[in-house]
């Protein structure tokens, strides 16, 4: 089965924030048993231009795996067609009920070779091992997420129709280390980056809305390198609860 990866490299510059983090931090992934190649897939500039070697950063994309094609205690593996290693971060894994891994979502490394204004291929092996943490910040350390000051601003409704929902005027949602930062979920953390939500408050000059929440989607990117690369950052606003406090309703 082959599947087919297209992205453009100009389109991730105006989601990313640049920064640089501490030293390098080298990736190992140990090789447990013989590897087979299970698929094979491509990767298509779509730009019209050649994408450069270690680009940051390949889109997410699922892998979809038979039952015993990754034994379980084993992880997928990436390479290059020429067997170059192409390193991965693996998120929400789901098991057949003999262990073997039937679903993975990929983040992945920057490709370790160029891609040109067609397609290349890179294939995906069994006999991986759980790959190693990628060494970039948590969102509260210096350096990390929270110091790149992101919120999302909302504007609320004006006359008697703001007033009745409690939603007239200026709203925000911050990623930063408050009180109206309410819960952060790690999915995921390797050689591709880190992937993880955080769920805010919707608020008003400090003071949360009481309904209306922010979900933030986070794609924290390494480099080849394995410094920060930047990030992708998705916001949803929503409301999740009925009424203020009642957090458990359905």
């Amino acid at each position: 089965m082959k599947h087919s990866l297209s992205f453009t490299a100009a389109l991730l510059l105006p989601f990313c924030a640049l920064a640089a983090v501490g030293t390098s931090t080298e990736i190992n992934v140990q090789v447990v048993g013989q590897a087979k190649v299970i698929e094979a897939i491509q990767l298509c500039s779509t730009s019209g231009a050649t994408v450069v070697a270690n680009t940051p950063s390949p889109p997410m994309f699922p892998l979809m795996f038979k039952k015993g094609d990754v034994p379980a205690g084993q992880y997928p593996q990436l390479q290059a067609a020429d067997g170059t290693r192409w390193g991965a971060t693996f998120i929400n894994l789901r098991h057949w009920q003999d262990g073997s891994m039937k679903i993975a979502g990929v983040l992945p490394a920057p490709f370790p070779k160029n891609i040109p204004a067609g397609c290349v291929n890179a294939n995906v092996l069994n006999g991986g091992a759980a790959p190693a943490a990628s060494g970039l910040p948590a969102p509260g350390d210096p350096g990390g997420l929270y110091s790149e000051q992101i919120q999302a601003n909302v504007n609320g409704f004006s006359g008697a129709l703001g007033s009745n929902l409690n939603f007239s005027g200026n709203w925000s949602a911050k990623l930063a280390n408050d009180a109206n930062n309410v819960e952060l979920v790690d999915y995921g953390d390797g050689p591709g980056g880190r992937v993880y939500r955080i769920l805010t408050h919707l608020q008003q000059n400090g003071t949360p809305h009481g309904q209306m929440e922010v979900y933030w989607y986070i794609q924290q990117l390494r480099d080849a390198n394995g410094h920060l690369a930047g990030y992708r950052v998705l916001p949803r606003l929503t409301q999740p609860w009925l009424r203020p406090g009642y957090a458990d309703q359905e």
